[in-house]
């Protein structure tokens, strides 16, 4: 009777100490959010739990002070439940003082299994699968052994916070959210199907905004449609039926003295109204409005916001018409593939190793969509036209190549020695493209990030 009574309590012990492991792993892997998300639905024991996070040290004290006086109970139970099986067991064979020996460590063996099992991994392992779950299970138990135990958990946590401040430990955990938390979040909700792959693209380039510059989404200077304000009527309806879009930048003799923009329907208005089409009309421009190239991107959407205009022109620091940038860029910056069309995207794959790349695509684009090497903070190029002209080292010209970080750059198209479009192809491991001995260009190590001169080759 007496080793059915001790093998009940040697079971009791263990329940014990699988209750402290639960409740050690799953309050401290419970996560706010959903926590908050729980409380917000009306659960008490949710709000509980926040609470108890905030000051976690009572309830770390409590769970030693369990797991610790549990495990030295079961060690001594476990000795006298164990070592009398064994023991007549080895004394048919061994003599006593060898059967006392081999019971006692094979007790010792069977106790420690036993809680390491049932008592330890198995609970912690659960509590991690479902923490917020358990976490609010155990709560109530918790909080009444700390006001049972008050005394004694103020008085060990008192001495391990003592302990940890002359030491210069934290006492407190950061419970601050991060970007990287959410986009982690957002990356297992992908792996697990919750989250379309394109709706992660979308979270992603929102927090990319306060990082990225306006020029990286901007339509380029080469590339604005605008009327001189002494332009011809012919002209004006040729670039209308050219270019139809909703407005249009208007300036003074050059792109740089910008007079204000003009609204197409004003235009078509006009048409109808069978009037010649004259910019220099009284009451015809409109403002717009300018800002200055450093901006990043949020701020550039708060600024379109404040006017009434669908773009502002993004002026450099020598106060020169950089580009404008439009409510279309903007929302293609952020929405990305899901509202980009096929015909308007700067990079274009055509097979399953090799893309077709615009010059004027920003270096930000570049390095997203290609596992380049990292670029040196503040390059002198912002495009990927400029990366190739930095990497030559003169102004490109057609079938001009390069590789550099795995790909192989090939020049298509030139315009006015600017980079009209390039080829990019992957590499395979180990590859380097055929070069001529007498078009190999001496790099001098002038390489974005520092590689070696035998990082980048060129032909032409």
């Amino acid at each position: 009777m007496d080793s059915v009574l001790q093998m009940v309590g040697l079971l009791i012990l263990v329940l014990c100490s699988a209750f402290f492991s639960i409740s050690e792993i799953s309050l401290a892997a419970a996560k706010n959010v959903r926590l908050q998300g729980l409380s917000e639905a009306g659960d008490q024991r949710a709000r509980e739990v926040i609470a108890l996070k905030a000051n976690p040290g009572p309830m770390f004290t409590i769970v030693e002070i369990g797991v610790n006086a549990l495990a030295l109970a079961g060690g001594i139970l476990g000795q006298d439940v164990f070592i009398p099986l064994y023991k007549s067991a080895f004394i048919h064979v061994l003599s006593e003082s060898s059967a006392d020996t081999a019971a006692f460590w094979l007790a010792y063996l069977t106790a420690t299994l036993l809680f390491v099992l049932f008592a330890d991994l198995i609970p912690r392992r659960y509590a991690m699968a479902r923490p917020e779950s358990c976490a609010i299970l155990v709560i109530r138990p918790i909080t009444w052994l700390n006001s049972v135990l008050k005394p004694v958990v103020w008085a060990l946590n008192s001495c391990a916070t003592f302990a940890m401040k002359k030491l210069g430990m934290p006492t407190h955990a950061g419970e601050r959210v991060t970007t990287a938390d959410v986009l982690a979040t957002v990356n297992a909700g992908v792996k697990e199907g919750v989250i379309d792959p394109e709706e992660r693209s979308v979270i992603e380039n929102i927090f990319s905004l306060e990082d990225r510059t306006v020029s990286t989404a901007m339509t380029a200077r080469d590339d604005i449609v605008y009327f001189l304000k002494n332009e011809s009527d012919e002209s004006i309806r040729t670039k209308v039926v050219q270019n139809p879009h909703h407005q249009f930048l208007v300036c003074e003799k050059t792109i740089d003295n910008v007079a204000g923009y003009v609204d197409s329907k004003q235009l078509l208005t006009r048409l109808v109204q069978g009037k010649r089409l004259d910019l220099t009309e009284k009451g015809l421009l409109s403002p717009v409005k300018m800002i200055p190239e450093s901006l990043s991107m949020s701020e550039t959407i708060e600024e379109i916001r404040n006017t009434m205009a669908d773009f502002v022109v993004v002026i450099n620091e020598y106060g020169e018409v950089a580009g404008l940038i439009t409510l279309n860029d903007v929302m293609n910056t952020i929405m990305g593939e899901m509202v980009g069309l096929d015909e308007d995207a700067q990079i274009v794959k055509r097979d399953e190793n090799s893309w077709l790349v615009e010059g004027s695509t920003s270096l930000y684009e570049l390095e997203n969509t290609f596992d380049l090497p990292d670029i040196e903070d503040n390059p002198p190029y912002e495009t990927a036209g400029g990366l190739v002209m930095f990497l030559l080292r003169r102004i490109p010209k057609r079938t001009d190549k390069l590789t550099f970080g795995g790909y192989q750059f090939e020049v298509v198209d030139v315009d006015k020695n600017r980079v009209d479009q390039l080829l990019v192809t992957k590499l395979p491991k180990g590859g380097i493209p055929k070069t001529s001995p007498d078009t190999t260009a001496d790099t001098k190590n002038q390489t974005p990030s520092g590689n070696t001169p035998q990082d980048i080759s060129e032909t032409h």
